[in-house]
């Protein structure tokens, strides 16, 4: 029996650091956006980021069009190429940025990339991308008034993890309310 040959390209052989020389940052995305799309575009892979190629079905069909149980090799074959697309976005990034574009699964979802996103919607990514335990601190930013921005939410983030984990003196900035209900930033001895 021949060999399926699969549906989607998977070039794995193909390192992305040496066509796309530049990381992704906050200051230079037309430059890195010039050299990833032309990559992702020599490999015909740029319709998993803009959503031309969408995944097939999960499952195969029968001979009348229904659903089987069998997984569908051309969705696995798609993930896998996702996956790979993914993978080079993610290395062709900034810590920073991808601070900012983990959980996203797909590489459709980070098509986002390099458009402007408010103050407000990434401190709120930052606060529900927190776990439980951190609670107490997601209700007190979001009842800050102004809020801040997201910057010092991260940095509060940490400085509260720091707190949690470690019972070391250490020297760190922290948002405060004061008795009127000014927000400032202070010096904080844990």
């Amino acid at each position: 029996m021949a060999a399926r040959i699969p549906r989607y390209p998977f070039p794995i052989h193909v390192n992305i650091a040496n066509f796309v020389t530049i990381k992704l940052a906050e200051d230079n995305f037309l430059l890195w956006q010039t050299q990833f799309l032309r990559f992702l575009r020599s490999q015909e892979l740029f319709g998993f980021v803009s959503g031309e190629i969408p995944p097939p079905g999960k499952l195969q069909l029968d001979i009348e069009g229904n659903e089987t149980e069998a997984v569908n090799p051309d969705y696995n074959d798609w993930v896998k190429t996702d996956q790979l697309v993914s993978s080079w976005i993610s290395g062709a990034v900034s810590e920073h940025i991808m601070g900012l574009i983990i959980g996203l699964e797909k590489s459709s979802e980070l098509d986002a990339i390099g458009k402007p996103v408010d103050e407000i919607t990434k401190v709120f990514g930052v606060l529900e991308g927190l776990g439980s335990e951190y609670e107490t601190f997601r209700t007190t930013i979001y009842c800050l008034k102004p809020q801040p921005d997201y910057d010092e939410a991260k940095k509060g983030a940490i400085v509260v993890d720091v707190s949690m984990v470690e019972a070391v003196h250490l020297t760190i900035e922290f948002i405060v309310m004061d008795i009127k209900g000014e927000v400032r930033i202070v010096d904080h001895l844990i």
